[in-house]
């Protein structure tokens, strides 16, 4: 009873957090708001990550076929808008998502949840994955980031 009311009260409290996350990719380069001069390339890309942000597709196992269909377009399009725009592989696009997603677990304060439960959340396979690719991108470890931004 105790461990079903834990899980409820910790899938109500990320399902909150979520719906407050925006995460954005910056890049300088890219300004779309129903630009008529956008690119198709740019239109496509702002249109799929529009729907990662919306749905947060990007936290469970998604592939590009599947995100083509959602898009009503094709892979090979959405590979193509991604490279285009903002220089990533789409790999690399959902891995900068989820990146965002596990920095903004780890900087809020009310957030109790252990790293494992982040990796699971945000969709990495495993503790180490996280800890390689947010020291890479950060430049600390998941642990120091929450340490040193949870204090201010």
């Amino acid at each position: 009873m105790h461990t079903r009311r834990l899980l409820r009260q910790r899938r109500n409290y990320l399902s909150s957090l979520l719906k407050e996350t925006k995460i954005k990719i910056e890049n300088p380069q890219i300004n779309i708001q129903q630009d008529t001069s956008a690119t198709k390339e740019q239109q496509l890309f702002h249109r799929l990550n529009e729907y990662m942000l919306q749905t947060n597709a990007y936290v469970n196992s998604i592939n590009c076929s599947d995100l083509a269909r959602h898009l009503n377009t094709n892979e090979k399009y959405i590979y193509q808008a991604i490279k285009d725009c903002i220089k990533m592989s789409f790999s690399e696009y959902i891995t900068s998502l989820r990146l965002e997603l596990a920095k903004k677990f780890l900087s809020d304060p009310d957030n109790t949840s252990t790293i494992e439960s982040i990796v699971e959340d945000c969709g990495f396979k495993s503790r180490s994955t996280l800890h390689k690719l947010f020291i890479q991108q950060y430049g600390v470890s998941p642990g120091k980031w929450r340490t040193n931004n949870q204090k201010q």
